[in-house]
């Protein structure tokens, strides 16, 4: 089964580029991977105050990157978008943001595919195309990371209600 997260175009006469959440042929990219987690933890030698501070200063961080990224392809920085996606998608990766990462993959993806493109014309574009979804898993990868933090269980109905809304999968939500 393949899954898209949304039926956008592709600024460049495709459909779906950069947009398609699979991993494997059937299950979905977690938001967050909390073996990554684990391992950074161990990595740290189990420095507990060390491994909350790089995951709070990444959550704290998160609006920044992605208000730089969305400047960037706003105001047709061709290689400030470059540089703001890779590192959305390199700090993401590190603390285990699956899908905020592979959002981020996508849209450097389609940064590459514009080649000699006028940046003017095509970055508002890819900004309109990518930066809803990026802004709104970052919230939610951002939840559930505080939430890892704090020790605490990151679902509740709202949560599933709101994300179902967005249009992302929430296995097993209902309305009622």
């Amino acid at each position: 089964m393949t899954f898209f997260w949304g039926q956008k175009q592709d600024p460049f006469g495709g459909s779906n580029a950069g947009t398609m959440m699979t991993h494997g042929d059937s299950s979905i990219l977690p938001f967050l991977d909390r073996t990554v987690l684990d391992r950074l933890r161990t990595d740290l030698a189990d420095d507990e105050g060390v491994w909350k501070t790089l995951v709070q200063s990444f959550i704290e961080r998160l609006p920044y990157r992605v208000e730089r990224l969305r400047l960037a392809l706003a105001t047709g920085d061709f290689a400030g978008a470059v540089e703001a996606v890779r590192s959305l998608k390199i700090s993401s990766q590190r603390l285990g943001g699956e899908r905020l990462a592979d959002l981020a993959h996508g849209l450097q993806v389609d940064l590459h595919n514009s080649p000699g493109a006028d940046p003017a014309q095509v970055l508002p574009r890819l900004a309109e195309a990518h930066l809803e979804q990026l802004s709104t898993c970052g919230r939610h990868t951002a939840y559930l990371l505080q939430a890892h933090l704090e020790g605490r269980r990151a679902s509740t109905p709202e949560l599933s209600s709101a994300l179902h809304l967005l249009g992302f999968p929430t296995p097993g939500y209902s309305r009622e």
